[in-house]
């Protein structure tokens, strides 16, 4: 995905997932394993400040009870961050209302990358009735490991991230009607939605 690209160089966004279901077992209570991969590549501006990461993604289901189908998930990734200041211009090179290369930058820095390693986990539970009645419920917690983001100013802590959602569908009988009621809360530092 490309946007804002009439600046010089816009956000340029790229993704690519993969999950898939293996070892299905059904014979008594369902189980079976979920493997994913998730690739995300964003960059933007004359700098190409952005961030790339490369995650594995795990989950078991299983079918505790009838009609009760619980799963627990852990995502690892690798990310790296970066930012290129060569192709900036600053306050400092502009003499007389004109830009002059020749004049130092502000700041002497040439490129500033770093790598880290991000790490999240979830559960969740699903109850299926009938095709009438569906319900879902499940929390998460993102980056466990207390990311340390590196920046020119300072060092930041990325703050770990609790989400809890639910869901539940009844499609009423004899009618083309649907209830879909659902939620969901965030809790990210001093970030509450």
């Amino acid at each position: 995905r490309e946007q804002n690209t009439f600046f010089t160089n816009g956000y340029v966004t790229m993704g690519a997932y993969y999950d898939g279901k293996y070892m299905v077992q059904k014979r008594g209570r369902v189980s079976f394993l979920g493997l994913g991969a998730i690739f995300l590549s964003d960059h933007a501006g004359d700098s190409r400040m952005g961030i790339s990461q490369f995650g594995l993604s795990a989950a078991y289901f299983m079918e505790l009870l009838e009609n009760n189908l619980f799963s627990i998930g852990f995502q690892s990734s690798f990310g790296n961050r970066k930012i290129d200041f060569t192709n900036l211009k600053w306050d400092s090179q502009y003499v007389n209302n004109a830009y002059n290369n020749n004049m130092p930058p502000e700041f002497m820095m040439n490129k500033e990358k770093y790598n880290f390693v991000d790490v999240a986990t979830g559960i969740s539970w699903k109850y299926q009735k009938d095709r009438y009645l569906k319900t879902q419920l499940g929390a998460s917690l993102y980056h466990v490991n207390n990311i340390k983001l590196h920046s020119v100013v300072m060092p930041e802590i990325l703050d770990r991230r609790f989400v809890i959602h639910g869901t539940a569908e009844y499609m009423v009988q004899s009618t083309v009607l649907t209830v879909i009621p659902s939620f969901i809360y965030e809790h990210q530092g001093k970030l509450n939605e």
